[in-house]
């Protein structure tokens, strides 16, 4: 019996092929290793792309501010324009120079910048903020960001003036139909008239000063976006 058992051992121990056995251990850990890093490989690839994507699309879109921003830029200078005007006719006493009514109302139009901000929300909401490496490049976008987002500090106030003075100033004293002073003697020895046309050109200037500040921060922006291959 006991030689039988031993027979039996030995027999198991010819049959098992550890040679094999630990060359399928390897190629097994072989196999997972692999997996890993072509999963990791992926993973990093498609990263990229998404980075990839969300940079081309803050080139545009900073772009596209920019190109806004000029627009309004312009449009709020001119608005400064027309109030300078007149302050330089009343100042002179040049009362009888038809620019006086036929310029005032233009001060009742606002304007404000309203700037494209669904790149950044968008990769802030997707918690892929992280994507870009480049720390100078993060505090840049922010930071750009975070100043267009104040331009509506200056804008708010140019608003709230125009609504409770110029706007009621105007509509009793100017006839819009004609764009003439309905009483033109009144309006223009009206100390108020003269009071506006200051005032308003003083909200003109600070946000001009304003916007001029953060186009600056978008061309800075734009160089930085395009320098990246």
């Amino acid at each position: 019996m006991i030689k039988q058992i031993k027979a039996y051992r030995q027999k198991i121990k010819i049959t098992i092929d550890w040679k094999s056995k630990l060359i399928d251990f390897f190629i097994v850990i072989l196999g997972i290793s692999l997996a890993f890093q072509l999963n990791s490989w992926n993973e990093s690839r498609k990263d990229k792309q998404r980075l990839s994507n969300y940079l081309e699309s803050f080139r545009l879109e900073t772009q596209e501010n920019v190109e806004n921003l000029q627009r309004v830029l312009n449009a709020v200078r001119s608005q400064r324009e027309v109030a300078d005007t007149i302050k330089v006719l009343i100042a002179s006493k040049r009362f009888m120079d038809p620019r006086l009514g036929s310029t005032s109302p233009e001060m009742t139009s606002f304007i404000a910048y309203q700037p494209l901000a669904t790149t950044i929300e968008n990769i802030k909401e997707s918690g892929d903020f992280d994507l870009i490496k480049n720390y100078t490049l993060r505090k840049q976008l922010v930071d750009t960001y975070e100043s267009m987002e104040g331009t509506e500090i200056t804008e708010r106030a140019t608003e709230e003036y125009i609504r409770n003075f110029i706007s009621p100033y105007f509509f009793n004293k100017v006839r819009y139909s004609t764009n003439y002073p309905i009483d033109p003697e009144d309006f223009i020895t009206d100390h108020r008239f003269e009071n506006i046309a200051i005032a308003y050109s003083n909200l003109m200037t600070n946000q001009i000063i304003r916007y001029e500040g953060v186009l600056e921060k978008l061309q800075d922006l734009e160089k930085s976006l395009d320098s990246i291959e």
